[in-house]
């Protein structure tokens, strides 16, 4: 019905259709032009934000990375261990092994908790190893008004050679993938 209302408006008349109105029987408004182009502005533009929020992600670089990089952390002369959780890997934690291989020029294994603090066997080395990166979770309360905590995630160096815990990013967020790429990528370029 409408497209033949529509195709029905002459051509040199298309210009005034913003204007342009349907109702039905009842009186309610069927389709305003006028906000429909709105509309349409505000899913293209939702769109774009989308599209370039996800972009923007792989490009993150922390600028406070003296603060949780350890100073004498050099990716060319150790295997960066990173932690994960669960077996089998969550989809989180493959996204994160996806994203190192495409990005992550030096040496790095994903391994769990406990290879971490064993000073034996595979990742016995600890100077080979030196450096693991470990997640930690923890709450914070949300900024809106609400009674609920919202569960945030972020990284920290653990130094196995001389069992020293470096400070979190403070670049939490609900997933960890999130401050996980920040760290990557700033870690390639400090390095590049």
């Amino acid at each position: 019905m409408l497209l033949s209302l529509v195709q029905s408006i002459p051509t040199n008349k298309l210009e005034d259709i913003t204007n342009f109105r349907v109702t039905v029987r009842s009186g309610e408004e069927f389709c305003n032009f006028s906000n429909m182009k709105k509309s349409t502005s505000l899913l293209i533009s939702s769109f774009f934000l989308i599209a370039f929020t996800g972009c923007v992600e792989h490009k993150i670089i922390y600028s406070n990375w003296n603060d949780w990089l350890p100073a004498d952390f050099d990716p060319k002369n150790t295997t960066l261990m990173v932690e994960i959780t669960s077996d089998p890997m969550t989809p989180e934690e493959i996204k994160m092994t996806e994203y190192v291989k495409e990005n992550y020029p030096y040496k790095c294994t994903f391994v769990y908790h406990s290879d971490i603090y064993t000073k034996t066997g595979t990742f016995g080395d600890a100077k080979t190893y030196r450096y693991a990166l470990i997640s930690k979770s923890f709450f914070q309360q949300s900024a809106i008004p609400t009674n609920r905590d919202l569960i945030r995630k972020d990284f920290y160096f653990y130094d196995r050679l001389n069992d020293k815990n470096f400070p979190i990013t403070n670049r939490s967020s609900n997933k960890k993938i999130h401050p996980f790429i920040g760290i990557i990528n700033t870690i390639v370029n400090r390095y590049k």
